[in-house]
């Protein structure tokens, strides 16, 4: 049970850091352009990073695609992109609001019907990212999996929904959560 919730608080990334020491490293040495060069240069800087931010998220957010894609394969589900079943009450749920569905699959797992699937809750501001783990069937069926510091879980139209609150799951998380099943 231990090793269980020390999963899901370590916040590792499948991803690797290397992408964000290089935005970090070019803000502290536009910073410092600031005090010595000048605004000229100062504002090439502050486009690098900007670009290099951008850069960095496009290239995080495919590698989860492919890695999310690996796993779906590996398990057995199908990808669904950016579909749901009709069967999903989406609306009834917490992410109700979501403006945009990605990298969603679903299977059989024990008998059971599975979906997971990353969303994009809100506009502005105060949107996040979010990643949602149903189950048909009753939120006890994910087992001590749906507990730690970020998960919530709710039940809602005959499925058991277990999300990251205003974050993403690592792929940790989520094999975790299907293997309770």
């Amino acid at each position: 049970m231990m090793a269980k919730i020390e999963q899901f608080e370590l916040n590792n990334s499948e991803i690797g850091p290397s992408a964000t020491r290089i935005a970090i490293a070019i803000g502290v040495f536009g910073l410092l352009s600031v005090f010595y060069l000048g605004t000229n240069v100062v504002f090439i800087l502050w486009i690098g990073f900007l670009l290099a931010v951008l850069v960095r998220d496009l290239i995080q957010d495919r590698q989860r695609t492919r890695l999310i894609r690996d796993f779906a394969s590996r398990t057995g589900f199908s990808s669904l992109g950016a579909c749901l079943p009709k069967s999903f009450p989406m609306l009834d749920t917490s992410s109700g609001w979501a403006r945009s569905v990605i990298r969603a699959f679903a299977g059989d797992k024990n008998n059971r019907e599975v979906l997971v699937f990353d969303c994009w809750v809100g506009h502005g501001k105060g949107s996040f990212r979010r990643t949602v783990v149903a189950v048909r069937g009753k939120s006890a069926d994910f087992g001590w999996a749906r507990f730690g510091p970020g998960p919530e879980t709710l039940e809602v139209g005959g499925w058991a929904v277990v999300y990251g609150s205003k974050r993403l799951l690592g792929l940790g998380e989520i094999a975790e959560l299907i293997a309770e099943l």
